[in-house]
């Protein structure tokens, strides 16, 4: 266990780097929220790695390794979950061609199909604009 004055080295050195390693991740991770998480992904990996860390060198240029790291770690799971979307889409879509559409059913069974007139009716659907981010 790291004694406090290692801790207290660790959070001095962090804290002053922060801001930097948080602009480096924002030019790869646009993303505020995504951007802040990836550092605290970093924050916790510096954590981990400390004991090895060697003061003759910079801590902002070993920090900044570290968040590379953790940067390509969160763009691969952001492109796996964007693929496995994209496939999940696709199958939903095939499913729906193939089994027509899609009725939701109540649990008392009560829920039924509008008359045929209605049914072919385009619905437009509704955008909440204050819930879509600029640039998202």
């Amino acid at each position: 266990m790291p004694t406090p004055d290692v801790h207290e080295q660790f959070m001095r050195l962090f804290l002053q780097h922060e801001p930097q390693i948080l602009r480096m991740v924002l030019i790869y991770i646009p993303r505020q929220a995504d951007a802040r998480d990836v550092v605290q992904e970093t924050a916790i990996a510096l954590w981990q790695h400390f004991p090895d860390y060697d003061s003759a060198r910079p801590f902002g240029s070993w920090a900044s390794g570290f968040a590379r790291m953790q940067v390509r770690r969160f763009l691969r799971r952001a492109h796996r979950r964007a693929y496995l979307h994209e496939q999940a889409v696709a199958v939903l879509m095939a499913s729906d061609d193939a089994a027509g559409p899609y009725v939701p059913r109540a649990a008392n069974d009560s829920f039924h199909l509008p008359p045929d007139s209605q049914q072919d009716k385009q619905v437009e659907p509704k955008v909440h604009y204050a819930c879509v981010q600029k640039g998202a």
